[in-house]
C-alpha cells in the first residue's frame, strides 16, 4: 500500500489534477456548441464570489452566534467548525433534528428559547433569501450572457487563433498568410495546392497563362 500521509508531492499531484482539468474546461469555452455554457459558468461562480463576499460578515455573525450558545455540541465546538457547519446549513443542510431538536428535548441547549429564535431568524434569511439572491442574480447573468453570446464566442475564437499563429513557425505563417484571397466558386480546387504552399508560390490565372 503506499502511504501517502503528509506527502506534500501527494497533495500537489492532487492540485495539479484539479487544476489541469478546470483549465481543460476553461479552454472548451472557445468553442461553438458547447463554450457558451463555460461562458455562464464563468459569470454565475464572479457573481457567487461577489455575493459570499458581501454576506460574508452575516455568516460569521452566526457562527459567532452558535458558536457560544452550543458550545457543548462537536458541531460548534470551536470556531473553524462553527464557521464550515453554518457555511453548510446555508445551503440547506440544517440537520435540524441531531442539532437542534434532540438537543433541546435532552435539555442539552442551555439556552434554548434564544437559540430557536436565531436559528429561525437564520433560516429566514440564509437558506431562503440569500439562496433565492443568488438564483435571481445567475438567472440574470445567463440571460445577459446569451444576449452577448455571439460576440464572446467571436471574441474568444480571435483571441485563440492569434496565440496559435505566434507559435507557428515563421517560414509557414510567410507561405500561408496572405493579405488577400480571389475565390472562383466555379473552379475546382487547385492539384498544385500542395506545392503552392511549400514553394510560396500563387497560380497563375488561366487567361493570363493563356496570354503567355
Amino acid at each position: 500500500m503506499l502511504n501517502a500521509e503528509g506527502s506534500l508531492h501527494w497533495q500537489a499531484g492532487a492540485m495539479a489534477i484539479l487544476n489541469s482539468w478546470i483549465g481543460f474546461l476553461l479552454y472548451l469555452q472557445r468553442f461553438e456548441g458547447v463554450g457558451i455554457y463555460v461562458v455562464m459558468f464563468g459569470e454565475i461562480m464572479k457573481t457567487l464570489v461577489r455575493i459570499v463576499m458581501l454576506f460574508l460578515y452575516l455568516m460569521l455573525a452566526f457562527s459567532l452566534a452558535f458558536h457560544a450558545l452550543m458550545l457543548n455540541h462537536k458541531e460548534f465546538n470551536s470556531m473553524p467548525l462553527s464557521v464550515i457547519q453554518t457555511f453548510v446549513m446555508m445551503v440547506g443542510e440544517l440537520n435540524y433534528q441531531n442539532n437542534f431538536l434532540d438537543a433541546f428535548l435532552n435539555y442539552q441547549l442551555p439556552f434554548g428559547i434564544l437559540t430557536y429564535v436565531i436559528f429561525v431568524i437564520f433560516v429566514l434569511l440564509m437558506p431562503i433569501l440569500l439562496v433565492n439572491l443568488m438564483i435571481g442574480l445567475a438567472v440574470g447573468d445567463i440571460a445577459e450572457v446569451q444576449r452577448n453570446a455571439s460576440l464572446k464566442r467571436i471574441a474568444m475564437q480571435i483571441d485563440l487563433h492569434t496565440a496559435l499563429e505566434d507559435k507557428l513557425p515563421y517560414w509557414f505563417m510567410k507561405r500561408v498568410d496572405k493579405p488577400s484571397i480571389t475565390v472562383y466558386p466555379n473552379r475546382k480546387c487547385s492539384r498544385h495546392f500542395l506545392r503552392q504552399l511549400i514553394s510560396g508560390e500563387e497560380e497563375k490565372d488561366d487567361m493570363w497563362s493563356r496570354l503567355q
